[in-house]
This record gives structure tokens, sequence and C-alpha cells, in this order.
């Protein structure tokens, strides 16, 4: 049987970590509410993504595009309905996922939340997938940060006991 050796850990990397930890529910909550359903992309797991050339006109109901889907941040101003060819970059890897542009929100006139559904259910499902692999290794960094290095696997197995049932389907 192995025996792992963890790091001391200071009372204060502790409640630091517990504090962030219970936000962490609070946070994904309201951005899921927000987005009615979309998965936010954690901005430190770098996303690249291209556009096809824009549609004249695509009403944003009248797609045929899966419930939910997935939010995340650009300097770019996208069109509404337009096809997008998203790149995830996780540890190496590179995911790749077509999607529509649902929506295009504002934040400050410099930076804007893109809402990308998908029209078939197996890639509704591998951007869940994907998606929860981000969060895993976003919640892994942060335990870092916060005084408290994991493994991926620990931070898998947490993640899922805490979170994962919070998580938008």
């Amino acid at each position: 049987m192995a025996t792992v050796k963890r790091p001391n850990v200071s009372v204060q990397a502790s409640e630091a970590w517990l504090a962030y930890s219970c936000r962490w529910v609070e946070d994904l909550a309201t951005e899921v509410c927000h987005f009615e359903g979309f998965i936010k992309h954690p901005r430190d797991i770098p996303l690249d993504f291209t556009i096809d050339n824009p549609p004249a006109y695509v009403a944003a109901n009248k797609l045929k595009v899966h419930e939910g889907g997935m939010v995340f941040e650009s300097s770019a101003s996208l069109p509404v309905g337009v096809r997008i060819h998203l790149t995830v970059n996780l540890k190496g890897n590179h995911f790749i996922l077509t999607g529509i542009v649902a929506h295009c929100i504002d934040i400050d006139g410099a930076r804007y939340h893109i809402g990308v559904q998908f029209e078939q259910d197996n890639e509704h499902h591998s951007m869940r997938m994907i998606e929860q692999a981000c969060h895993i290794e976003h919640y892994r960094k942060q335990a870092c940060q916060y005084g408290r290095p994991i493994t991926e696997d620990e931070a898998a197995r947490e993640w899922i006991s805490r979170f994962a049932a919070h998580f938008p389907r």
C-alpha cells in the first residue's frame, strides 16, 4: 500500500480554501442561473474559436439546438446564428466542438459573453464532459493557489463528490 505524504497546510490556507470551495457552489449556481442552463467556461482554461460566414439574419428562437450550452468570454462581439468552431485546450489536449452562437451579451464594451448551443445531442454531451474536465482542472489550480496542492485524481474525486450534482445537465 502506497502512502501519500501531504505538505503541511497552514490554518489560514485551510480556512481560505474552505471559504473558496463554499463560494464555488454559489458562484456556479449564479452563473448557471444567469445563463439559463449554460455552463460557463473557466477563464483560465484556453479556448480558441473560428466562425463561418455569418448569415444575413437568424432569429435566435428559430435555431434548432439543444437546450442549454456553454458560455465563454470574448473580446469580440459575434453575430447570433453564426456557426462557431471551438477548440478547448486542456493540458495539451485539443477538444473540438461545433455549435451555433445563441447569444452575445456585452459585459463592458470590450468583453462579451458568447453563448453557444449545439445541434446534436452527442455534441452537447461532449461539451458537457469537456467542460466538467475544465472545471475540475480549474478546481485543482485554485486548490494549489490556496496552498493546498492536489493531484488530478484527487481533484476529480473531490470535485465530483462536492459539485457534480450542481453541474447543468
